[in-house]
């Protein structure tokens, strides 16, 4: 079996221009027939919230931050070196009330999971209230709040960012966590077609990219020029008209509401030697189906192992539509390497990551594959791996390999 990694479209400029501005529109006007529906906007203003609601916690609250944590982690290190204008317990309390939120989202995740709808809109109206909270405290407090209002705006921002990210990443839109850009700029670069990777969703991560500084630009501009409260003001604004899209639009039930991948009711696998037989060159592709031990009955959800030449790929499927797709090629004078890939644009497959380890477990792939395509869809094909692996003709050693 053959794949491109990157589309033929994507070598011609002109056509490579209009995929770019194909995948923008498509961010932020999705079609009625789009797997998610009107989340990839609603997403990117939460982004923008993002920005917003970090630039006033940075200017007022005492260089700390309420989204980023990663940001707060550093803080919280140049606090306890003796760095002036950092202080340790703003970071503790900043970093304790994002968890106390993540843990309020999670609860709610666990309660509307299988409707992303629900769980949007219903997060971010708890969300909302904190922001307005928030508002109440910030036109209180004033332009140069005191210690009491900080930390109370500290721990109301907090929660409200920690809900956010929570119910984001169990929404599960690719490229749009709306507080962490990390994996995102990353992605731009890694992905590129001067990586040979296949340069796709550059649009969508963009965006993402362009949002959260046009809110951080927003908040700092509102800040020295306007009221201090106003970019929550905002911020709160933008949340609550998120959450009534996602309910209005969600109402009816239309596909985009059912998750991506649903939790499989995963079964350990039996440790058996696989029957594999002498690799043999055949004109079509060899096509086994996984056992169904690694099938979620209920959301349908199948892998499907096949082998042709020197590549395995396992196909995990929603019906009758590709999920994922994980690949492992051992071309002779090639370091032998493993593909993930996602459907993209116009029935092409994007590619997402790659790493290279023989013979990996069950635990080793779902590791490296979790923080790419999601905990569930890595389960099922790290346990697909497991049941089947690759046929022996794809062990070919790596050159200069024992």
């Amino acid at each position: 079996m053959s794949m491109a990694l990157v589309p033929p479209h994507q070598q011609n400029h002109g056509r490579a221009g209009s995929a770019f501005l194909a995948d923008i529109r498509g961010t932020l006007m999705p079609g009625r027939a789009g797997p998610h529906g009107p989340l990839p906007p609603v997403l990117v203003s939460m982004t923008l919230v993002t920005g917003l609601v970090d630039a006033f916690s940075y200017l007022l609250l005492g260089h700390v931050f309420v989204a980023n944590m990663t940001g707060n982690v550093v803080f919280l290190g140049f606090a306890l070196a003796g760095a002036p204008g950092f202080s340790i317990t703003a970071s503790l309390a900043a970093l304790a009330a994002f968890a106390v939120g993540a843990l309020a989202g999670g609860k709610l995740t666990a309660r509307h999971r299988d409707h992303r709808a629900r769980l949007h809109s219903s997060a971010a109206v708890v969300q909302a209230c904190f922001i307005a909270v928030a508002v109440v405290l910030a036109i209180a407090g004033g332009g140069a709040p005191a210690a009491g209002y900080r930390y109370a705006l500290i721990t109301a921002l907090g929660i409200a960012m920690g809900i956010q990210n929570a119910s984001a990443r169990a929404i599960a839109v690719p490229d749009l966590t709306t507080t962490v850009l990390t994996l995102t700029i990353t992605g731009i670069a890694a992905d590129s077609t001067l990586t040979g990777g296949s340069g796709s969703r550059v649009g969508r991560r963009l965006i993402s990219v362009g949002a959260m500084l046009a809110g951080a630009v927003l908040g700092v501009a509102l800040i020295r020029h306007a009221q201090a409260f106003e970019p929550l003001a905002i911020a709160l604004a933008t949340v609550i008209t998120g959450a009534a899209v996602s309910h209005l639009l969600g109402r009816s039930d239309p596909a985009w509401v059912r998750a991506q991948h649903q939790p499989a009711q995963h079964q350990p696998a039996q440790h058996q030697p696989a029957q594999h037989q002498p690799a043999q060159h055949q004109p079509a592709p060899a096509t086994v189906p996984v056992s169904p031990q690694t099938t979620a009955s209920e959301a349908q959800m199948s892998v499907e192992r096949t082998h042709a030449g020197h590549q395995t790929t396992y196909e995990l499927r929603k019906g009758d539509q590709l999920s994922a797709a994980l690949t492992y090629t051992a071309d002779p004078g090639e370091p032998s390497v493993w593909k993930i890939l996602l459907p993209g644009p116009g029935g092409t497959q994007d590619l997402y990551g790659t790493q290279q380890f023989a013979n990996p477990d069950y635990a080793q792939v779902q590791a490296w594959l979790s923080p790419v395509i999601g905990s569930d869809r890595a389960t099922e094909l790290a346990a697909a791996v497991e049941a089947a692996p690759p046929l022996p003709a794809a062990w070919t050693p790596r050159p200069g390999s024992a």
